[in-house]
């Protein structure tokens, strides 16, 4: 889906369209840190939420994780593998910085986890950097690249 860009971008019309954009990027985000966190106030996994936040040809990548990861179901196939010792988690993206050109954008992110894992609670920081892309069903992510920042071991159960 391509927007016509209004060719006066001080217009009403094209601040309205940046600002309904940015906030439609930062729904996306946070639909894919709610889709998947779990084991808190009833709570579960939404893969097809989690699928959704993604293009068809979306990149999930991150170096510290050694994973790359090609398509939209596949991204989905291996999130599933990592989740397997998880018992609970709290997904979170703060501090956007977001970048409009068109029908595409970039935004990073710092993205802090709560998690029980592996007999341990666990608070990890990351630096999440993404490509978006709008599609006919709104913007998703095209590129995820995630790095580490710190981690906090609260203790074991």
């Amino acid at each position: 889906m391509t927007t016509h860009a209004p060719s006066d971008p001080t217009s009403l019309e094209a601040r309205v369209l940046r600002l309904e954009d940015l906030e439609e990027i930062r729904d996306v985000t946070a639909r894919y840190g709610h889709s998947v966190s779990r084991g808190f106030a009833g709570r579960d996994l939404d893969w097809e939420a989690f699928a959704n936040v993604f293009t068809d040809d979306a990149v999930w990548h991150s170096d510290f994780m050694k994973i790359h990861t090609e398509g939209r179901e596949a991204i989905v196939e291996n999130m599933h593998e990592q989740d397997k010792t998880i018992e609970a988690s709290v997904h979170s993206f703060t501090n956007p910085v977001i970048d409009l050109a068109g029908d595409a954008a970039t935004g990073s992110w710092v993205m802090p986890i709560g998690a029980s894992h592996g007999g341990s609670n666990r608070s990890v920081f990351l630096c999440a950097d993404f490509d978006y892309r709008r599609t006919a069903q709104g913007w998703r992510i095209a590129k995820a690249d995630v790095t580490f920042a710190a981690a906090l071991v609260v203790g074991g159960h």
